[in-house]
Order: structure tokens, then C-alpha cells, then sequence
């Protein structure tokens, strides 16, 4: 089980620097990002849309909308790989 799936572990002071740094990388990563990317990542992971949600509110077609949501993914998950390291150590 990993640290944060207890939830009545104590946050150390360990883990308040860890977590802060992982919102740091989070933020610079995410500033990579083109506005649209930026704006189909919102609407897909934070607003729950869907691909066809996504397209009306960006004004393009479906596809164009999931190609977004690709490359903004693929260009994260560049950026957050020794994030994701981080998260997975105990």
C-alpha cells in the first residue's frame, strides 16, 4: 500500500515537501501546454467532459479534440515521468 492510500497516516513534514514539489512540476509542466491543450485537458480530467463535449465548447471536430487530448497528454507525460516515480515510492 502506498503512503497516501492510508488515510489515517500523518502528513510528515516529509511528505507536505513532497507533495509541494509535485504541484510545482505539475504547474511547470502544465505551462508547456498550447491554450487549447491547456483547455482540453481541463474540460476531459477536471470538467469530465466528453470527446464531443470537448469539440463543441473548442469549435472543432471530434478528432481535432482527441488529437489535442493526445498531445497534451504525450507532452505531460514527458514532463511528469520522474513525478510519477516519485508518487510510486514508499
Amino acid at each position: 500500500m502506498y503512503r497516501d492510500e492510508d488515510p489515517v497516516a500523518e502528513t510528515t513534514p516529509l511528505d507536505a515537501i513532497e507533495q509541494e514539489e509535485i504541484r510545482q512540476n505539475v504547474q511547470a509542466a502544465i505551462t508547456v501546454l498550447t491554450d487549447r491543450e491547456r483547455q482540453a485537458i481541463q474540460l476531459r480530467h477536471f470538467d469530465d467532459q466528453s470527446i464531443r463535449e470537448i469539440a463543441t465548447v473548442m469549435g472543432a471536430a471530434e478528432g481535432t479534440a482527441k488529437a489535442t487530448l493526445f498531445s497534451a497528454r504525450k507532452k505531460l507525460a514527458e514532463r511528469l515521468t520522474h513525478v510519477a516515480k516519485m508518487i510510486h515510492l514508499e
